[in-house]
């Protein structure tokens, strides 16, 4: 009902910004073509994140404002061509997504999970660094970086992971 996706199938489930990030993303190698169809849907998906994004630039996925929701949208922006930092469907009172990524940084350079304790994630500790936040939190900002190269991202549809080196170029 609200152009988003959830784990859920129940009636009156709504949009988790996570899930809906990563159906993005699965769908972004067909974004551009006609054949598959599925344009529609990901930018009623993108309106849909836009709304789900509070004030502060982030977003609430199962109830916790948490940086690794904003990783995804970050990453699932980039997949399809949108720029994170500029687009004006996720910049709220002057935030983007990057500054609101940028928050979670904690002093040892990672990136917390979440200011609040959250009690689907125990192990994660409000405020301090966290492994998976961290490598969510640089995904996205290879994914931004590559962006603007003009790099294709990191996973594609063909299983390439990084442009190809010819063997002289791989020889110290």
């Amino acid at each position: 009902p609200d152009d988003g996706f959830n784990l859920r199938f129940a009636q009156g489930s709504t949009a988790d910004p996570d899930i809906t990030a990563m159906a993005i993303q699965a769908l972004a190698p067909y974004y551009r073509n006609s054949t598959f169809n599925v344009k529609d849907p990901v930018d009623k998906a993108l309106d849909c994140l836009s709304k789900l994004q509070l004030d502060t630039g982030d977003f609430r996925s199962w109830g916790t404002r948490n940086s690794e929701s904003v990783s995804q949208i970050i990453v699932s922006l980039c997949s399809i061509g949108v720029d994170p930092q500029n687009d004006p469907r996720f910049i709220k009172n002057g935030i983007n997504l990057l500054d609101a990524l940028f928050y979670y940084q904690q002093e040892d350079g990672g990136f917390a999970h979440s200011y609040e304790s959250d009690p689907s994630n125990p192990s994660a500790i409000p405020g301090e660094s966290d492994s998976i936040a961290t490598d969510q939190a640089l995904l996205a900002l290879v994914a931004v970086w590559r962006q603007a190269q003009s790099s294709r991202m990191c996973s594609t549809a063909s299983g390439d992971i990084w442009p190809k080196r010819s063997k002289s170029s791989m020889r110290g």
